[in-house]
C-alpha cells in the first residue's frame, strides 16, 4: 500500500509564502554599507532637522485650522444670536400693536355701548319726569278742586240755616 501524503491547500499558500520571504528580505538595499560612521550621523541629524521641520509646519497648521474653526464658529453663532434677537423684536413689535389695536377697539366699543346706555337712561329718565309731572299736575288740580268744593260747600252751609 502506499502512503500518500496529503497537503491542504492552505499549507501549501502557507509553504510557498516562506519560501518566497528571504529572497524578498535580501533584495532590499542596505541603508548604507560604503559610509563612515561621520557621514551617518549627519544623515540622522538631518532626518531629526527635517523631521523637526514637519513637526513644526504641522502644528502650525493645526494651530491655523484650529483658529480658522473657532473663528468659524464665533461668526456662526453670532450670526445666529442675531437672528434671534431680530425674529424676538419682530415678534414683540407685533404683539405690542396687535394689543395696542385690540385695546382701541374694545375702548371704542365700550365707549359706544356707554353713550347708548346713557341715551336710553336720559329717555326714560324723561319719560319717568313726564310721567312724574304730569301725575303731580292731577293730584294738584284734583286737590284744588276738591279744596274749592270743601270751601264753597262749606260757605253754603253756613249761609244756609240749619233746620232741626
Amino acid at each position: 500500500m502506499k502512503n500518500a501524503i496529503r497537503i491542504s491547500p492552505p499549507t501549501l499558500l502557507l509553504a510557498a509564502a516562506f519560501l518566497c520571504t528571504p529572497g524578498v528580505g535580501f533584495n532590499q538595499p542596505t541603508s548604507a554599507p560604503y559610509q563612515s560612521n561621520d557621514q551617518t550621523t549627519d544623515h540622522v541629524k538631518q532626518d531629526a532637522r527635517q523631521a523637526g521641520h514637519e513637526s513644526q509646519n504641522a502644528a502650525k497648521d493645526a494651530g491655523h485650522s484650529a483658529k480658522e474653526g473657532t473663528s468659524h464658529a464665533y461668526d456662526k453663532t453670532k450670526q445666529g444670536t442675531q437672528k434671534a434677537y431680530d425674529k424676538s423684536k419682530e415678534g414683540t413689535q407685533k404683539a405690542y400693536y396687535k394689543s395696542k389695536e385690540g385695546t382701541e377697539k374694545a375702548y371704542d366699543k365700550s365707549k359706544q355701548g356707554t353713550e347708548k346706555a346713557y341715551d336710553k337712561s336720559k329717555e326714560g329718565s324723561k319719560k319717568a319726569y313726564e310721567k312724574s309731572k304730569e301725575g303731580t299736575e292731577k293730584t294738584y288740580d284734583k286737590s284744588k278742586s276738591a279744596a274749592k268744593g270743601a270751601i264753597h260747600g262749606g260757605k253754603q252751609g253756613a249761609e244756609e240755616p240749619q233746620r232741626p
